[in-house]
């Protein structure tokens, strides 16, 4: 189902628990504390506000997720979360001198780490598929196998095709109640992990481009703009770590009061 949840008018309104605008501020606090200025937070409340619906869209299919497609909520992720922070790049890329020779002079690691996290939601999607295809083939070889053995332990052609058929049922039903809700279940919770670790990356980037600008406009020499960028770009000091508490923390900010 490609249904689309409504968007709220006012998401950054959100008054309590974790949101983009308390993990931006403590982001700034943590990395950038010559920077963290609530006038300069306030001034760019518009997008704050942008990225928490996006934030909000995407954990409300979650708590949903009995009504959405797993392939389709990826998909949803990919276009919400990664074009965003492409556009977010590009304005910072637009800001540092010679971007393009200091992104060639950083580490392999950190390059790798960047395009991984560009293909998360697709690579997870094909991983899921995979999983699924390598499950279902190895239950046809158990069943072919078992059927083999049958027919040459039994000799009785009915009980061949009445013990090949309870093999068939057994493995429709384990497929169906066991292994597809099993796969279901682990996929829908790197869903929730990949979008709130890439929520962290999105903060990092907003950050950076916040304090970019900022920095831009108290005319500030070309050495301190590259120190600021490569702060955050290589550091990258996520204010919070994607564990079971924060996660359900995360979900508690987003779930509808009964």
């Amino acid at each position: 189902m490609s249904e689309v949840i409504k968007e709220p008018e006012a998401a950054c309104l959100v008054s309590s628990g974790i949101t983009i605008c308390t993990e931006l501020n403590e982001y700034m606090q943590t990395v950038y504390p010559e920077y963290c200025d609530v006038d300069l937070l306030t001034s760019k409340e518009n997008v704050t506000s942008q990225s928490e619906i996006v934030c909000r869209e995407l954990h409300e299919i979650y708590l949903n997720k009995e009504r959405y497609n797993l392939h389709w909520a990826f998909k949803r992720a990919n276009e919400s979360i990664i074009i965003r922070q492409e556009k977010i790049s590009k304005k910072i890329e637009s800001k540092i001198p010679n971007y393009e020779e200091i992104f060639a002079n950083t580490s392999k690691r950190t390059k790798l780490r960047i395009r991984r996290t560009k293909n998360i939601f697709n690579f997870l999607s094909v991983l899921i598929s995979f999983i699924d295809i390598v499950v279902s083939v190895g239950l046809i070889l158990l069943v072919t196998f078992l059927s083999q053995e049958i027919e040459s332990l039994i000799e009785s052609l009915i009980l061949n095709i009445l013990f090949i058929g309870l093999i068939a049922l057994a493995k429709v039903s384990l497929d169906r109640f066991v292994i597809i809700p099993q796969i279901d279940k682990w996929g829908w919770k790197q869903y929730l992990k990949s979008i709130n670790l890439m929520k962290q990356i999105t903060i990092s980037l907003m950050s950076t481009g916040l304090v970019l600008e900022e920095a831009v406009k108290r005319n500030v020499d070309n050495e301190t703009l590259v120190d600021l960028f490569l702060r955050g770009f290589e550091r990258r000091k996520f204010t919070k770590r994607i564990n079971k508490d924060y996660l359900n923390n995360i979900l508690e900010t987003y779930r509808p009061p009964q």
